[in-house]
């Protein structure tokens, strides 16, 4: 099952494609477009020196308005109710779910 989301009126769907080189438990989210399958961007974020869960990850909420809710929507996530601040953003936590961890056991992780 691909898991979606729409985006300004646009479907893509989401894929842990990658992990951080500094965190090697913290998923990267990418998302793709849904009928072309080209890859449209990073929604998650590294943040240093802060401690999350393997299967928690941080969204890039100030690219894209409305990230959050579309991710809690789709499936993909569950808000952990933590937020992380850098710089002069605050950044949510998530928890990534048990169905899209699955889904994504097979995508190539990065040494």
């Amino acid at each position: 099952m691909k898991h979606l989301v729409t985006l300004y009126g646009e479907n893509y769907t989401v894929q842990a494609t990658n992990r951080y080189p500094a965190n090697k438990d913290q998923r990267k989210l990418e998302i793709f477009d849904a009928e072309t399958g080209m890859p449209s961007g990073v929604i998650s974020v590294y943040i240093p020196k802060i401690t999350l869960q393997r299967d928690e990850t941080v969204l890039k909420v100030t690219d894209c308005d409305g990230l959050l809710e579309a991710i809690l929507k789709s499936g993909i996530a569950s808000f952990t109710g933590r937020q992380v601040r850098s710089g002069y953003a605050i950044y949510p936590v998530v928890r990534l779910t048990e169905s899209f961890l699955k889904e994504n056991d097979n995508v190539k992780q990065s040494a």
